[in-house]
C-alpha cells in the first residue's frame, strides 16, 4: 500500500492587535487626554489658573498705599520722592470657596535715578536726584583745602568720583 502524501498549507491568522492597533492607540490617547484634566483638577495644590491684574487706578485704589502712590502717567505705583521705602496691600479676593494660595509673583522694572554731581570752587562736592531743585553736600573740602582748581571730574560705574586738578601736587 501506497502511503498519500499529505500536503500542509500554511497560513498566518490574524490576530486582534493587527487590524486594531490604530483604533486601541487612539482611544488610549482619549482616555489619557480626559483622565489627565481630571487627575490636575483634583489635586489639592494646583496653582497657576488665577491671575490678578489691575491696569488702572480705580483698581489699585481697593488696596492700601503707604509712602507709595499710584503714577497715572506711567500706570504703575511708584515710591514717595521723599521715602526710602513703602508699601501697597491689595484687596482681598474672595475665591468664593476654600482655597490655598500657594505662589504669588510680580515683575517690576525700577526706573532709572538721574544723579547730577558738581564740585564747588571751595572742593565740595555736592549731589542732586531731583534735576537739581535741591542739592545734598557730599564732601566738604574734598583736598583739605590745598588747592580748589578742580577742572575735571568724572564717575565711573562704581559711583567712585575722580576730579582733576589744575596744580602741581
Amino acid at each position: 500500500m501506497k502511503k498519500k502524501q499529505k500536503s500542509f498549507k500554511f497560513e498566518r491568522k490574524k490576530n486582534w492587535h493587527d487590524n486594531n492597533f490604530f483604533q486601541v492607540a487612539v482611544v488610549l490617547v482619549v482616555i489619557c487626554l480626559v483622565l489627565f484634566p481630571v487627575f490636575m483638577f483634583f489635586r489639592t495644590n494646583l496653582i497657576g489658573f488665577v491671575v490678578w491684574q489691575a491696569g488702572n487706578q480705580s483698581s489699585f485704589d481697593e488696596g492700601t498705599y503707604a509712602n507709595v502712590f499710584y503714577n497715572t502717567t506711567g500706570g504703575f505705583l511708584q515710591l514717595n520722592t521723599t521715602e526710602t521705602s513703602g508699601t501697597y496691600t491689595s484687596v482681598v479676593f474672595d475665591a468664593e470657596s476654600n482655597s490655598t494660595w500657594n505662589n504669588m509673583s510680580w515683575t517690576e522694572t525700577l526706573a532709572t535715578q538721574v544723579r547730577l554731581i558738581v564740585v564747588d570752587g571751595q572742593a565740595d562736592i555736592w549731589k542732586s536726584v531731583d534735576s537739581g531743585a535741591n542739592w545734598t553736600l557730599v564732601k566738604d573740602d574734598y583736598n583739605n583745602g590745598e588747592s580748589n582748581n578742580a577742572i575735571y571730574m568724572l564717575s565711573d560705574s562704581n559711583d567712585y568720583l575722580y576730579t582733576v586738578e589744575d596744580d602741581d601736587d
